[in-house]
């Protein structure tokens, strides 16, 4: 699933079930992968996702679209791993997308 999002919005990711594993990857509005952009440091080289992508799963055609027109590279993906198998049903995880700060450099 691919969402665009701005700064400001937010995403809440549920692991309905509990015990599920879910991978995120952040990319900006220039198709760089950057968790930061979320206020997270990347925590898994989103190889599950990388996995399916590079399946022969035909349902997957229009993602693979979607990151080659935003010049998305998974190859140098840095993901967010988010639960693990001790997750309990119904967590939540909420993801918000920061303004990025730029570094002034003082003479």
């Amino acid at each position: 699933m691919l969402i665009d999002i701005a700064v400001g919005d937010s995403i809440t990711v549920t692991n309905d079930e509990g015990a599920q594993i879910c991978e995120v990857v952040v990319a900006d509005a220039s198709g760089s992968i950057d968790a930061g952009v979320v206020g997270h440091r990347p925590n898994s080289d989103a190889a599950g996702l990388k996995a399916l992508l590079t399946g022969q799963d035909g349902s997957l055609q229009r993602l693979r679209k979607a990151l080659e027109i935003r010049r998305i590279d998974l190859a140098a993906a840095g993901g967010l791993r988010l639960f693990d198998p001790t997750t309990p049903p119904k967590t939540n995880v909420e993801l918000t997308v920061r303004p990025r700060l730029r570094q002034l450099r003082l003479p």
